[in-house]
C-alpha cells in the first residue's frame, strides 16, 4: 500500500513540474514574439544610437 501511495505521489509530482514547464515555455515564446515585434517596428539604428 505504501508504495503505490510513493508512486502517485510521484506520478503527480511529475504532471505539476511538466505543468510549469509548459507554461514557462509558453510564456517565454508570447515574451519572445513581443520583443520581435517591437523591433520590427523600431529599427535597429534608432535604438543603438539614441543618446539619453
Amino acid at each position: 500500500m505504501a508504495e503505490s501511495m510513493t508512486g502517485l505521489w510521484l506520478g503527480v509530482i511529475v504532471l505539476i513540474v511538466a505543468a510549469i514547464l509548459v507554461a514557462e515555455h509558453y510564456r517565454r515564446e508570447r515574451r519572445r514574439g513581443r520583443q520581435l515585434r517591437w523591433l520590427d517596428t523600431h529599427p535597429t539604428h534608432d535604438w543603438l544610437h539614441h543618446r539619453h
